[in-house]
């Protein structure tokens, strides 16, 4: 029996630089797949990256196709355009290594399903990893996202312990997904936040400012609504002068007294006139209002705004 290519027209013909077959051996099943699927495609020119991967999508994995297409960016047989046009095939043959491509946590590396059955033999942090991930996100992963996981090891040099904090805070909060657990762990590394240590004191730093926010939300009935950037620049400054709940209540019933429209901004004016007069406790606010009260001889009662502007001269002063 004799094998030859059936007759057709030209146009109906799938071309592949002859490298797609130099690098067959080292390419996965899904790769291969993949491979002739966007040739099919491409054949017809060039394709804005969105559209090819759209089209790709209907017969694979959003994560499998971007990591077959790295893949054969890297070893030369699809070449990515200018204006962020999709890769394209490439007719030149492909260069004897593959591309050394930059630290870009969007773009990992390649790695094919013999990296990652080595890595699970050679580093038991990844296989653990994998273990708790696929706990926590109630699925188990693809190729792709084994990949992108061991990335985070492998290329980011993010510690295994970090990343599973990093997931357990992710699905805590409802985001049970490899995208965000992507988005943050390339956040954290962004801020330089790549030991345990620094992770576990940053989470701790949000679940206080958190808890402080619900108080102050509770306070001033505001629901789920919410906070401007100023006031939310009021609750950190609170924060930092490490205010007492009862000084916290104090304020509050000050502010509802004295303001027709209660609001934070104006329990802010009272705050930070304690704060620079010294004020830690309830029995300091009675003796301010005390020597307000003795030094006024029209209005006995206690000058909020008097006392906010003051402390605003001194800060000027101060610089």
């Amino acid at each position: 029996m004799t094998y030859r290519l059936a007759k057709t027209a030209p146009d109906e013909l799938i071309f592949l630089p002859a490298a797609a077959l130099e690098k067959l051996n080292s390419a996965g099943l899904t790769e291969t797949r993949v491979l002739l699927c966007a040739a099919a495609l491409l054949s017809r020119g060039a394709m804005a990256e969105e559209d090819l991967l759209r089209e790709l999508a209907t017969s694979f994995p959003g994560e499998d196709v971007r990591a077959a297409l790295a893949f054969w960016r890297g070893v030369g047989v699809l070449e990515a355009g200018d204006g962020g046009k999709s890769p394209r095939l490439r007719a030149k043959a492909a260069p004897a290594e593959p591309e050394q491509l930059p630290p870009d946590p969007d773009t990992p590396p390649f790695y094919s399903g013999q990296d990652l059955e080595q890595a699970a033999k050679s580093h038991p942090d990844y296989k653990n990893l994998v273990v708790f991930m696929e706990q926590r996100l109630d699925k188990v992963l693809n190729t792709g996202e084994l990949a992108r996981v061991w990335s985070y090891l492998d290329y980011q040099k993010m510690p295994a312990d970090v990343v599973m904090l990093i997931v357990e805070d992710c699905c805590t909060r409802g985001h049970a997904n490899l995208r965000y657990i992507t988005k943050a762990v390339n956040s954290f590394q962004d801020q330089g936040l790549t030991t345990y240590e620094k992770v576990n004191a940053y989470y701790l730093r949000q679940t206080q400012k958190e808890k402080f926010a619900r108080r102050i939300r509770k306070l001033f009935g505001l629901g789920d609504r919410a906070l401007t950037r100023q006031e939310s620049a009021r609750l950190d400054e609170w924060m930092a002068w490490n205010f007492s709940d009862e000084m916290l209540d104090l304020a509050y019933e000050k502010t509802v007294s004295a303001a027709a429209k209660p609001s934070i901004n104006y329990m802010h004016k009272i705050l930070l006139s304690w704060r620079d007069a010294g004020a830690t406790k309830p029995e300091d606010v009675e003796r301010l209002g005390r020597s307000s009260a003795a030094g006024q001889t029209g209005d006995k009662s206690y000058d909020l705004d008097a006392a906010f502007e003051k402390a605003v001269e001194r800060q000027r002063k101060g610089l």
